[in-house]
């Protein structure tokens, strides 16, 4: 299993969306972990859902700083944002009806957050930096 911790490469240089990432990959050790210790799939559905709650708080933060900034790839940015969290709750609809690989979750997780981060995130830091 594909294990995530907080590198200074996930850093974007805008202190308030590197806290709220820290947190974010915290929120998904805990999955890692439940899973790994073969929980049960209540606690895995709670700490999903609890990273759902998460991250859309987070996605809120964000995208009011690209409003706030005026940023012009904000339409794709909130769409990738958007596109993960139904993700998220298709993930939780299958465990449901016990149609999900749940081992298959943190590794999704975590390269869409290395994806997310170090490429849309990155490109949205540059775009902050030079304002």
């Amino acid at each position: 299993m594909s294990e995530i911790e907080w590198k200074n490469e996930y850093s974007i240089g805008v202190e308030e969306i590197d806290f709220e990432h820290r947190i974010f990959v915290k929120i998904i050790r805990k999955i890692e972990n439940a899973i790994q210790k073969e929980s049960s799939e209540r606690k895995v559905e709670r700490l999903i859902q609890e990273l759902i709650k998460y991250a859309s708080f987070h996605f809120q933060s964000e995208e009011n700083i690209m409003m706030d900034i005026k940023y012009a790839n904000i339409v794709d940015h909130k769409k990738q944002h958007e596109q993960l969290l139904t993700r998220l709750q298709l993930v939780l609809l299958e465990i449901e009806i016990g149609q999900h690989n749940i081992a298959t979750l943190p590794v999704f997780l975590i390269d869409w957050f290395r994806n997310h981060t170090l490429e849309e995130d990155k490109k949205l830091s540059s775009f902050i930096l030079s304002v």
